[in-house]
């Protein structure tokens, strides 16, 4: 954020809590070092975060809402990230997900034109992830199915040991990759 943006949203926080004050100039110091470090997204998404809880109207944000330290561990997956594509902000384990179908949409993308000379759409990538995850995967495996007769090597390997793991949950892929492709020729 940058200064401007810290005293406007201090001023917001005022105004939305008449109980909120900042004592002196160095409460205010820590404010806006603890604000300029972030995103004006991060900072907002986890703002409308507090004022969600039931007891919003009560407690005025603390500062402790909007630090976050470099020793918080990432397993803790209790901080927000912002996604490098589109701008989403969401927690660690939700941000995972939706990086997986961003990284997704983009393999289909690039085999897409590389195998079918087909060129997809910004409206068709954003329908793709807006999608129920259980639709998008049924897409993408019927996707995936296409492009093993089209491809070879490790590429082809893998996309044969992920359609054998699909129809075949619980079994273990077997050691010898030719094997494998003998199960569905």
């Amino acid at each position: 954020m940058t200064k401007e943006e810290v005293m406007q949203f201090i001023s917001q926080i005022k105004k939305d809590y008449s109980s909120f004050e900042i004592k002196d100039e160095d409460e205010y110091q820590v404010w806006k070092n603890a604000l300029m470090r972030l995103s004006k997204d991060v900072v907002l998404a986890r703002y409308a975060e507090h004022k969600e809880n039931t007891n919003y109207k009560k407690n005025p944000p603390d500062i402790k809402l909007f630090l976050f330290s470099e020793k918080e561990s990432i397993k803790n997956k209790k901080f927000l990230m912002k996604c490098e594509f589109c701008g989403k902000i969401a927690y660690y384990d939700a941000m995972q997900k939706h990086m997986e179908r961003h990284n997704s949409i983009r393999y289909m993308k690039t085999k897409g034109e590389k195998y079918f000379n087909h060129s997809m759409s910004p409206e068709r990538e954003n329908e793709f992830l807006l999608m129920k995850q259980d639709e998008f995967d049924s897409i993408y495996y019927n996707f995936l199915l296409k492009l093993i007769p089209l491809t070879t090597g490790l590429e082809h390997e893998i996309l044969i040991n992920i359609k054998f793991t699909k129809e075949n949950p619980g079994i273990p892929l077997a050691v010898n990759l030719n094997e494998t492709k003998k199960l569905f020729e």
